[in-house]
């Protein structure tokens, strides 16, 4: 009976009891997945970022290094920080040679990162390679060239609308 109209669940009540429900509302439920850290950085090893998307569902190759990587408990984790909606820090831990921070965020045109290098994996999220260990990276979307292009299409609109109306009432008083 919940509001939703995709109802994927066949069975919805076998999440009862096994995974700690957060918030109830008739018959709709939120409910908590166990992981190592709600951080959406992972320190991981470079090798362990996928190479190439799975071919289907059931070619976890790929991810199975990856997974093994972020649920690693030997591992430090690397807190995020939104300081904005759009930009964040991560508090980047002390790294070994080969480690990076894997971002799961969407990667995006027009992120720029204050120390180091930001690149996109095969599953399209963000891998950080910081340029320090044990600091702060700032991360700031700008937009890229999508937004300025934006900018200067609404500025040159804009312009275009204030010479016409402009220019009709040049003529009207004419």
């Amino acid at each position: 009976k919940s509001r939703e109209r995709y109802k994927p669940w066949r069975n919805p009540m076998k999440l009862e009891g096994v995974l700690e429900k957060i918030w109830e509302d008739g018959d709709d439920r939120l409910y908590r997945v166990p992981q190592k850290s709600c951080s959406e950085a992972r320190v991981v090893p470079r090798a362990a970022i996928p190479a190439r998307t799975p071919v289907n569902g059931l070619d976890i190759e790929p991810l199975a290094a990856y997974i093994a990587a972020i649920d690693d408990p030997g591992v430090p984790d690397a807190p995020v920080r939104w300081t904005s909606r759009r930009s964040f820090e991560v508090a980047v831990p002390k790294l070994t040679a080969g480690q990076v921070v894997s971002l799961q965020i969407a990667f995006v045109n027009g992120w720029q990162v204050d120390r180091g290098t930001l690149s996109k994996d095969a599953f399209g999220q963000m891998v950080l390679e910081p340029e320090c260990s044990e600091c702060t990276v700032l991360l700031h979307y700008d937009g890229g060239l999508e937004r300025r292009i934006a900018i200067w299409l609404s500025m040159g609109t804009l312009a275009a609308l204030l010479g016409w109306i402009g220019w009709e009432r040049f003529r009207a008083a004419r």
